[in-house]
């Protein structure tokens, strides 16, 4: 194996693919750090003409990683939390070694870029610990919409997984920030200022000597012509709050270096980990869904809604929507976006005085209830009113205790088949 420097300060490049991964490696190469030769990295083609700057020995090995990991059959899968103990470790860890040395032997400042790697970060870890190194992570971030979309495009993956696929990515690589040198690179800010964005990332050694042309280009380069995205982070209100966010804690972070490097966001980063870690159990499909609680007022004056998104869970939730009907009035209630089972522990409404009064809620004729110990279990099979009650009169709010009762293998079939459902009908609607 060739020699690699303990000394060495090499970059892990990471964060979901389509989200300037290539851009910033280019740049950080451009910069003086060594990426490889350029005959052994990926070619340009369509998909990224100015090429990925990315080596095909690594994304090989990566790929060879993942199936013995078991990651392969799920594309939202994370490296197990027991990799050192599955069989064949050892030679694993030394075939990666050997790649380090292979490529980068005797480089002191080198980068490494690969989405993969960012669910293989636990490998990566061991593996240059066991070199006696530590590596900088930069992880880049893009508006989760239009990463997905772009990724779709370019791969032909679900909107949804690709969602899924972002959160994965990202939550995976904040969380190992909390354990390593880290800087965030938000893919818009970067377009707008490369070297503005990258200029956290160069602090980090002082001790690098870098070209003034190169410098200096980078400085008077704006890449505003490559953002091809439509959405803006407004409409990310319409996505699962974990992503908005995921999303709203990398841009702190990325302006927030400092604050970073001194534990300041540990704190957040973890108790997201934790709320994710119940994501990342699940199949590809539930990974990525939200929905809507709501309440609909139809009179002569036309309809009031009133809604409230929330995350499917296994475990209890209560939700509160706050409105106003005058008395009598019939109020119908939609519980999710999704049809599953539901375990119904506590309806309730709180009048303006705070009187708390529990009520029981019509069911619509189509959702099948049945009495259990904790609550009432409904088995809701389609989107649509699910139940209704009497309005008391004037303001007041709102109240359902409930969870998610089935097995995630059961929510994924029935949200893939609604899925399946939805694009046949877009299809047919399509050829009108």
């Amino acid at each position: 194996m060739l020699f690699v420097q303990s000394s060495a300060a090499p970059i892990l490049v990471v964060g979901m693919g389509r989200s300037g991964t290539s851009a910033v490696a280019s740049s950080l190469q451009k910069l003086g750090f060594y990426g490889g030769e350029p005959s052994e990295l990926i070619q340009p083609d369509n998909g990224n003409p100015e090429g990925y700057f990315e080596l095909s020995d690594f994304a090989n090995a990566n790929d060879r990683l993942r199936a013995w990991l078991g990651m392969m059959n799920d594309i939202c899968a994370l490296c197990p939390a027991d990799w050192p103990e599955y069989d064949g470790t050892p030679v694993a860890i030394s075939q990666l070694k050997i790649l380090i040395g292979k490529h980068f032997g005797g480089r002191k400042h080198w980068v490494l870029k690969d989405p993969r790697i960012s669910l293989l970060l636990p490998v990566y870890e061991h593996a240059l610990a066991e070199m006696g190194m530590a590596p900088t992570l930069v992880i880049c971030v893009r508006n989760p919409l239009n990463a997905a979309t772009s990724f779709s495009k370019r791969f032909g993956a679900p909107a949804r997984w690709a969602l899924g696929m972002w959160l994965q990515h990202t939550m995976a690589t904040l969380h190992a920030s909390t354990r390593l040198r880290t800087r965030v690179v938000s893919y818009e800010q970067f377009l707008r200022s490369p070297a503005e964005s990258l200029k956290p990332v160069l602090d980090l050694y002082p001790e690098l000597e870098i070209p003034d042309s190169a410098w200096e280009g980078l400085k008077t380069t704006s890449k505003e012509a490559l953002n091809h995205g439509m959405h803006s982070d407004a409409e990310l209100d319409s996505l699962n709050p974990a992503i908005k966010l995921a999303y709203e804690l990398c841009l702190k972070v990325a302006g927030g270096p400092k604050a970073l490097d001194q534990g300041q966001f540990t704190k957040e980063i973890n108790r997201q980990w934790t709320e994710f870690e119940f994501w990342w159990t699940l199949p590809p499909y539930e990974k990525t869904l939200s929905s809507t609680l709501r309440l609909i007022h139809n009179s002569a004056h036309g309809q009031q809604k009133w809604e409230a998104i929330y995350l499917l869970k296994r475990k209890p939730q209560t939700l509160e929507l706050a409105f106003k009907a005058p008395r009598g009035t019939l109020i119908e209630g939609q519980l999710s976006d999704w049809p599953g089972q539901f375990l119904v522990t506590k309806t309730e409404l709180v009048d303006a005085q705070g009187t708390v009064t529990p009520i029981s809620l019509e069911c619509a004729t189509d959702v099948v209830w049945a009495p259990n110990e904790l609550g009432v279990i409904w088995n809701i099979p389609r989107i649509g009113n699910h139940f209704r009650f009497v309005a008391p009169g004037g303001p007041c709010r709102f109240s359902i205790t409930f969870s998610t009762n089935c097995e995630p293998s059961e929510v994924s079939r029935i949200a893939s088949e609604y899925w399946l459902e939805c694009e046949s009908l877009r299809r047919k609607l399509g050829q009108r």
